[in-house]
Formats: structure tokens, C-alpha cells, sequence
């Protein structure tokens, strides 16, 4: 008995230990929790809200800080106050011994303080972020102030150069000014919706006058004193000049230069307008037309000299092309006398003689216009470029006729000596052939030959004529050559197989009486020989019975005969 009484005493030592532990573990970890809510509070992040309420937030911005200042407040008046009662609670519960309840009651506590710091490091976050976004804001409101006010000035101490447009350019200005009031008078009400359309506004007016105030006065300048510079500049060079007697053909330049005026006129009102792009198109198309007038009094300008120069050259190539011509066409009149003109050349040279006329008739009126002063320099001066060219062509046509003829004379005298030589040719072949003693001559051999005597005497015929056709002699000479060679060719032929047939003949008499074969052979030979005066094909039937017999003797005999036969004529093509 005494012993479970013991047993109890210690349980209830130990049970009153570890509610003891429990409660001092528990208290520690509620102060810890007050110790947190204490540091939230110390964050201040009312005073930082409080701030947020005084900048000048629009827009996005102004959304983003609603939905922080909402943030805020429900930390503040829900959170925050849940977790005062979580920790008032939890120091009642903690003197009890219901521990489940209280561990629950700790968790939700520190779960609670973990929403609230995350929610209020967020809304400070964003508060600093507004903040930056704030001063950023200002800072570009105070750049675009300090952009208006530089525009301001530049217009009060250059509106002259502005011209016409300084009108215009200061009710833009005056516009901003009165956007500038709007913006700031909704700024410091509050609207900041409206006012960040204003300041939309007001940004781009203020480009839009930074650009106008940068472009209008080159723009002006140009129209104010570069142009009208330069079409004063023009007029006194166009007067000095037709002082000194220049022409300018089809081209006004005065009255070019006082369109010009009225298109200035017109672009200083498109100036006053403030419309730059049309301005712009104009001032360029102004300054190409200037530049044209410039162009054409520079062209003149330069022309003069040059045409100058080239009327002495042109006169010079006139005379040299005509004396030239009236030459050609002696040579032509004397050569046509003895040779054929095939190629037209006499009624060539007379065109190019009438072609020069016509060049000379044209230089006679430029020459005549210099001293009127009825055209420009410049258009005399191509006529005289497309008279020295048409005068080179012309040159060159005459010396290709006269390089055509000039050799007519050394090469009839070369036919000549040439016909001669074909004529001697003839006569040594014929008398070397009669020579032989041979019964008659092939027929076509004969044909050949008498073909080849007609040419040439056809040719000697040609340059009997009063009139010689030497394109028709060239033709002929050379087709007599070709065929000569073969006449001479043919004739050796002849010759070779004559004498050949001959000296096989007489050598195979030995065999006459003692073979059948050679008798007959030799009989077939000579009546070829005799009768047909075929000599190649008699020489061909008794070499080969006489190599049937003899082999070797018709070689011998053949070598024998070409190495003892002497060079001849016509064995020469």
C-alpha cells in the first residue's frame, strides 16, 4: 500500500514537471510571437503609406498603389488583429494542461505572423518602388518643363529666324504654356488619370515644337537669302553674258527665275503653316531648278572656247577631206580606164563628196549664226562634235577605196609574169610528152589537158581586155595553179608508166621462147600499149608476169630508172 502510494507521489512529481517545462517552453515561444508583432509595428509602414497618399502617382502607377494601401489595411485591421487575439489567448490556455490546443493555438500564430510580414515587406517594396517611380516622374516633369522653357527662349531671341512661321510657332508655344496650368492645377487635385493625359499631351506638343524649332530655320535661310542669293546671282551672270553675246537657244531664264520667286512664295507660306514636309519637298525641288539655271549658264560658259578651237580644226578637216575626195576620184577616172571597178568604188567616193557638202553647208550656217549670235555655243558646239565625227568616218571610208585600188597596176603586172610562166609550163609539157615518141595519149589525160590549155589561154584573153577584171584574174590564177599541178602530176604519170611499160617490155623478150605465160602477158602489154595507150595499166599486166619469173626485176628495174631520171619542169607544180 505503501508502495503505490509512493508510485503515485513520484507520477504526480513527474507529471507536474513536464506541465511545468511545457508552460515555461510555451511562454517563451509567446514572447517570441509578441516580440515579432512588436517588430512589425516597428516597421512603421503606416508613416511610409501616409507618404505614398502625397505622391504624384497616375496611371498604372496610382493602380499599383491602391492595391498596396489595400494590402496595407488588410494586414492592419484583419491580420494583425487576429494575431493579438491568438497571443491573448494563448496566455490563458498556457496555465492549463491542454497541450494539443495550445501547440494548434502557437501554429496558427506564427502562421499568421508569417502572412503579415510577407504582406508588409511587399507593400514596402512596392511603396519604394512608387517612390522611385515618383521621383522619376517629377524628374521628367521638371526635364520637359526645363525643354518648354529652352523653346520659350529660343523663340523670344530668335523669332526672326523664323520667318513667317513665328506666328503659328508661338500660339504653339502659348498652347503648352496653358497644358502646363491644366497639368499641374489636376496634379495638385488629385487626377491624376486626367492629369497624365495632359502630360501625354503636353510631351508631344513639346516634341513636336523641339522639332519644328530645329528644322523651320535652315528651311528659311534658304528661302530668305541662299535662293534669292543665287537668282540674283543668276540674273547678273545671265545679263553679263548676252552682253557679250551669248545665246541660250530654247531655254527663258528669266522667266525660269521668276517662277522660281513665285515657288518660294509659295513654300514661305506653307513655312507659315508649319507644314515642313511640303516645305521640304519644295525647298528641294528649288534647288534642283537653281541648279539647272546654273548648269546651262556653265555649259555655255564653257562651250564658248571649245567652239572656238574646233571651228579652226573643223575648217582644216573640211579642206583636207574635200581635196582628198576630188584626188580619189582622178585615181578612180584614171584607173577605171584600164581595170573593172567591181565594188562600186567611183559611185562611192561621189556620195561621200556629196556627204562632205552637206558638212560643209552646215558648218557655213554655224559659222553664220557665231556671227548673228542666233544659236548657243553649246549647240554649235555638238554640231561641230557630230561634223568632226561624221568628217573621221569619211577619212576613213576614202583611204579603205583607196587602199582598194592602189595595188591594181603591181598586180596586173604580177598575172602577167604569172601567165607567162603558165603558158611556158604548157609548152614544156608538150614538148617533153612528143618527146617520147609514144603512140597516142590517154583520152582523159588528153581532156584534162586541153581543159587546163583553155584556161590559160582563157586568161590571156582576160588581160588582153581594155577594161582588166582583176578580181576575176585573182580567181583565175589561182584556180590555173590547182590545176596545172594536176596536169603536171598526170602528165609524169604518162611519162613514168610509158617508159617503164617500154623497158619492161624489151626485158622480158628473153623469156619470149621459153614461157607461155610471158608471151602472152607481153602480148596483152603492147596491145595496150600500142593500140589503147594505156601505159599504166600495160606497165602494171608485164611487171607482174615478169615477177612471177624474176622476182626483184621490175624493182631493179624501177629503182633504176627514178635514180637516173633527171629533174624536171614537169615534175614541178
Amino acid at each position: 500500500m505503501v508502495q503505490v502510494l509512493i508510485g503515485i507521489i513520484i507520477l504526480a512529481i513527474i507529471l507536474f514537471g513536464a506541465v511545468f517545462a511545457f508552460q515555461k517552453i510555451t511562454g517563451r515561444r509567446i514572447q517570441a510571437l509578441k516580440d515579432r508583432r512588436e517588430d512589425l509595428r516597428q516597421l512603421h509602414v503606416d508613416k511610409q503609406v501616409e507618404t505614398g497618399h502625397q505622391l504624384s502617382l497616375t496611371g498604372q502607377s496610382l493602380t499599383a498603389f491602391n492595391g498596396l494601401t489595400d494590402e496595407y489595411q488588410s494586414v492592419e485591421t484583419k491580420t494583425l488583429p487576429q494575431v493579438d487575439q491568438v497571443i491573448n489567448q494563448l496566455m490563458v490556455d498556457a496555465r492549463g494542461i491542454n497541450f494539443v490546443k495550445t501547440r494548434n493555438e502557437l501554429q496558427q500564430a506564427t502562421d499568421l505572423l508569417d502572412e503579415a510580414t510577407d504582406k508588409l515587406t511587399h507593400v514596402q517594396g512596392g511603396l519604394e518602388a512608387l517612390k522611385k517611380v515618383d521621383s522619376d516622374h517629377r524628374a521628367a516633369v521638371n526635364q520637359l518643363e526645363k525643354k518648354y522653357q529652352d523653346l520659350r527662349k529660343v523663340l523670344l531671341s530668335q523669332n526672326l529666324s523664323f520667318g513667317p512661321s513665328i506666328d503659328k510657332l508661338e500660339h504653339n508655344l502659348a498652347e503648352l504654356e496653358d497644358q502646363f496650368d491644366e497639368f499641374t492645377n489636376l496634379s495638385q487635385q488629385g487626377d491624376h488619370v486626367a492629369a497624365q493625359k495632359v502630360l501625354d499631351q503636353l510631351t508631344e506638343g513639346t516634341d513636336d515644337l523641339d522639332h519644328l524649332i530645329d528644322t523651320i530655320p535652315p528651311l528659311y535661310r534658304d528661302f530668305k537669302s541662299g535662293f534669292s542669293d543665287q537668282l540674283n546671282d543668276i540674273v547678273d551672270g545671265y545679263q553679263q553674258m548676252t552682253s557679250q553675246n551669248f545665246v541660250f537657244g530654247n531655254v527663258d531664264i528669266p522667266g525660269q527665275v521668276n517662277r522660281i520667286k513665285g515657288e518660294i512664295q509659295t513654300a514661305n507660306q506653307h513655312l507659315s503653316d508649319l507644314d515642313v514636309a511640303t516645305t521640304t519637298a519644295d525647298n528641294h525641288n528649288i534647288e534642283v531648278q537653281i541648279d539647272d539655271l546654273y548648269a546651262v549658264l556653265e555649259k555655255e560658259v564653257k562651250a564658248k572656247p571649245e567652239v572656238d578651237d574646233q571651228n579652226e580644226e573643223l575648217q582644216a578637216f573640211l579642206a583636207h577631206a574635200k581635196q582628198q575626195n576630188r584626188a580619189l576620184q582622178v585615181e578612180l577616172d584614171r584607173l577605171g580606164q584600164s581595170y573593172v571597178l567591181n565594188h562600186g568604188e567611183l559611185d562611192n567616193a561621189q556620195t561621200l563628196a556629196t556627204e562632205i557638202e552637206k558638212i560643209e553647208e552646215y558648218y557655213r550656217t554655224d559659222v553664220n549664226a557665231l556671227a548673228t549670235h542666233t544659236d548657243s555655243y553649246s549647240n554649235i558646239q555638238q554640231h561641230q562634235l557630230d561634223q568632226l565625227q561624221t568628217l573621221t568616218q569619211i577619212e576613213q571610208q576614202q583611204r579603205q577605196i583607196n587602199d582598194g585600188i592602189k595595188g591594181l597596176g603591181a598586180q596586173e603586172q604580177k598575172a602577167r609574169q604569172r601567165f607567162q610562166q603558165f603558158d611556158n609550163q604548157m609548152h614544156t609539157i608538150k614538148r617533153q610528152l612528143e618527146s617520147l615518141n609514144l603512140p597516142g595519149l590517154p583520152k582523159d589525160y588528153l581532156d584534162y589537158f586541153y581543159v587546163v590549155s583553155d584556161e590559160v589561154e582563157k586568161l590571156g584573153g582576160a588581160l588582153s581586155r581594155t577594161q582588166i577584171n582583176m578580181e576575176d584574174v585573182t580567181k583565175q590564177l589561182v584556180m590555173i595553179q590547182a590545176d596545172l599541178a594536176t596536169l603536171t602530176e598526170k602528165s609524169n604519170d604518162v611519162r613514168d608508166s610509158a617508159v617503164l611499160a617500154e623497158q619492161l617490155l624489151q626485158y622480158a623478150n628473153r623469156y619470149r621462147n621459153s614461157d607461155e605465160e610471158m608471151v602472152a602477158a607481153s602480148q596483152r602489154a603492147q596491145q595496150l600499149f600500142d593500140r589503147d595507150y594505156k601505159y599504166s595499166e600495160s606497165l602494171e599486166t608485164i611487171a607482174n608476169a615478169l615477177e612471177k619469173i624474176e622476182p626483184g626485176a621490175y624493182k631493179r628495174i624501177e629503182d633504176s630508172y627514178y635514180g637516173n631520171q633527171p629533174e624536171t619542169p614537169t615534175s614541178q607544180a
